[in-house]
Order: C-alpha cells, then structure tokens, then sequence
C-alpha cells in the first residue's frame, strides 16, 4: 500500500519502501528533473515528549469545545 501511495506523492511511512523506484508514475523519479528532493533536511528539531503531551491536551480542548 505505501508503494502505491507513492504516485500520490506521499512518502513512505516504512523505511525498508525505496522512494524512487523504476515505476514511470513515481513523481519522486519523474520529477528528480525538476528539482523535487528526495532528502529534505529537517527544518526543526523533534519536540520534547512533555511539550507534544501539551499539544495534544491543548488540541483535545479546542476540537471539544468547537462540536
């Protein structure tokens, strides 16, 4: 299923799934041309557990209070 998501764009969750592959609909291999990365560096760091608990908690109120 996550290589066929790959003609979605989607990258897999799996890190044993190739991202390019030879499949002519796999936009990561088609598109290499046109500047589209396989390898993005990260742009944050990964929060803290208590931090993600926070937003979490935070998030579980505003969706409950907005029904």
């Amino acid at each position: 299923m996550q290589e066929r998501a790959l003609a979605f764009g989607f990258r897999p969750a799996d890190p044993s799934v190739p991202i390019k592959t030879q499949d002519a609909a796999n936009p990561f291999t088609r598109l290499a041309p046109q500047g589209i990365q396989v390898d993005v560096p990260p742009v944050a760091e990964v929060p803290e557990g208590p931090v993600v608990r926070n937003l979490l908690t935070m998030w579980s109120r505003v969706v409950g209070t907005a029904r």
